[in-house]
């Protein structure tokens, strides 16, 4: 996650961990700048960094990311709830910070978003049902615990979700079965960190990370198949996608022009959404040639009917679109 971040855009990036992790992340890793943390019994961060913590990140810290590497022990869970309940930041929870909050009302903090990022197994133990649930109802599982708990989620899986608290749904139409290894996870996160870092509200970089971080596995695999390829190689094509669209530093405009505004999704948290889904919007800047706006998503035009609405924009300009789908 930390390599994510770095290479996300993110100008600082602070590991904050115990002393034996830094030993392996170091010599991969020296941008990044090191917090070193007591350890519990266990050898994970303590609850006692609580509060070291909060006051490093007062800062002038813009994200902050938790799970990945932490361990799920009573220390990860009783700092995780702090942490997140008092950040004045963007929080972003993966790995053991989701099984830390399981079962536990989500302690939003009043000055900034949280945004999760469970695969199924771990939204199962968030809303307390089995994975086939949610795997039978996605839409409407991931808005409806978005709604209570006021937090973004992003629920991974082949055409990952994203739900917002105000009802909104995306799904996202890119990324293949490379992307269906450890560590893949890791890297969005660290995405989506540096997204919400560089100054994008919580939805857009939770949306934004997600296409990209699908994009560039998509042409990662068309250099060494999706069998060979492995989670840190698609920082190359994510590099490449970045200068084609003309994107030297991903700030907000440059990845998000204007926040999205999708239709809503009907059907309650028990029914059936139905046939008429919601708008997607993904930006991505296209400069000068406008069927390459159809190149992009052609493997999504190919499965579903879908309408598009754009202008062409010259060079180092950003453009806003939107895509109606119609299920069948």
């Amino acid at each position: 996650c930390t390599e994510g971040a770095l290479r996300g855009g993110c100008g600082i990036v602070t590991l904050a961990s115990v002393e034996p992790v830094f030993a392996s992340v170091q010599a991969r890793l020296p941008e990044c700048i090191l917090l070193s943390c007591r350890p519990d019994q266990e050898g994970g961060i303590s609850r006692e960094n609580g509060d070291i913590l909060l006051q490093e990140l007062s800062q002038d810290y813009q994200a902050l990311l938790m799970g990945p590497g932490m361990g799920n022990t009573a220390d990860t869970k009783e700092l995780v709830l702090q942490l997140v309940g008092n950040a004045a930041c963007t929080v972003i929870l993966d790995a053991d910070a989701l099984n830390a909050v399981a079962g536990t009302a989500l302690p939003v903090p009043p000055d900034a978003g949280v945004i999760i990022t469970p695969h199924p197994g771990e939204m199962a133990r968030l809303c307390g049902c089995s994975i086939a649930d949610v795997k039978a109802h996605r839409e409407e599982i991931a808005l409806s615990y978005a709604k209570e708990n006021n937090c973004i989620v992003v629920l991974k899986e082949h055409r990952t979700l994203i739900a917002s608290p105000q009802g909104e749904l995306w799904r996202n139409t890119t990324g293949n079965s490379g992307l269906a290894r450890g560590g893949s996870g890791d890297i969005l996160a660290g995405m989506m960190a540096s997204f919400a870092a560089t100054g994008m509200a919580p939805l857009d970089a939770a949306i934004c990370s997600v296409w990209l971080h699908g994009a560039a596995a998509e042409r990662c695999s068309r250099r060494m198949s999706e069998t060979v390829m492995l989670p840190h190689n698609i920082f190359f094509d994510l590099g490449k996608l970045f200068l084609e669209q003309g994107i030297q530093y991903p700030s907000p405009k440059a990845l998000s022009e204007v926040r999205p505004e999708p239709s809503p999704v009907s059907g309650s948290s028990k029914g059936n959404v139905n046939n008429k889904m919601e708008e997607i919007q993904i930006r991505a800047a296209i400069p000068g040639d406008a069927p390459a706006l159809l190149d992009i998503y052609r493997p999504y035009v190919e499965q579903t009917a879908i309408t598009f609405e754009y202008e062409v924009p010259s060079p180092g300009e950003f453009v806003r679109r939107k895509h109606l789908v119609q299920h069948y």
